[in-house]
């Protein structure tokens, strides 16, 4: 039998060499066309053999963007009003000389009560502004209600000032207790119509008052009314005794 004869089915002529070179460098030798007598694999096909190129692998799937979920509608905030302002020049000389008079006849009653009677009684001035007076709060409470003032003796306004309790009123009122000060705005407590300041006191007896107001709720010529009539009876404080 010829040493060249073909090999049996299902085997791959190779020389013993190619065979080894094959094994050593991981060529398979199917892949191998061989070169050698009747297609027999020798050493030069394992070493001229290139390895068909990989193909990459496809990228995987890009995931479907998020869609983005619909913010909730946000409530438009309430409109804040501009306050005006009116200012006067108030002398409470009277106001000390009632008070010294009056000493331990009226315990507890101070300049706020006198204020707080001639606040009620303008009130007349002014009827958007009948209503409740109160005492604006800090930042965490909207305020203290005093209720109607005007039929109230000064006694009686000193002790619904300690007894107040928290709501909003019509007209809040505030006091500067450093002598000299000037208000120079005050902001109104929500809820309120206008709110009006009293400054401290100079050496002479004057302070100066502020009343500031929602105009769309206060007419200017009612507002210039309440403050004129205030400011009178400040200065005339006998007439709140009657």
């Amino acid at each position: 039998m010829s040493a060249l004869a073909a090999a049996p089915a299902g085997r791959i002529l190779a020389t013993p060499y190619a065979r080894r070179l094959a094994r050593e460098r991981g060529v398979p030798l199917a892949a191998l066309a061989g070169s050698g007598p009747n297609g027999r694999v020798v050493a030069a096909d394992v070493i001229g053999f290139v390895p068909a190129p990989v193909q990459p692998a496809p990228p995987p799937a890009a995931a479907p963007a998020p869609v983005p979920a619909e913010a909730p509608a946000v409530p438009a905030a309430a409109a804040v009003p501009v306050p005006a302002a009116l200012a006067v020049a108030i002398d409470f000389s009277a106001v000390a000389d009632l008070l010294a008079r009056l000493g331990d006849l009226a315990p507890g009653v101070g300049r706020e009560d006198v204020c707080l009677k001639a606040a009620a009684v303008a009130l007349a001035e002014a009827p958007a502004l009948d209503g409740a007076i109160g005492l604006p709060g800090g930042a965490r409470d909207g305020g203290r209600v005093l209720g109607r003032l005007a039929g109230l003796s000064l006694g009686g306004i000193a002790a619904r000032r300690a007894a107040s309790e928290p709501g909003v009123a019509t007209l809040a009122l505030s006091f500067i207790g450093r002598a000299g000060l000037r208000p120079v705005a005050a902001p109104i407590p929500a809820g309120a119509v206008a709110r009006l300041v009293v400054g401290g006191a100079d050496a002479a007896g004057i302070a100066d008052c502020l009343l500031s107001y929602d105009p769309d709720r206060l007419d200017d010529g009612d507002a210039a009314a309440y403050l004129a009539a205030f400011k009178a009876l400040v200065e005339t404080p006998l007439r709140l005794l009657v």
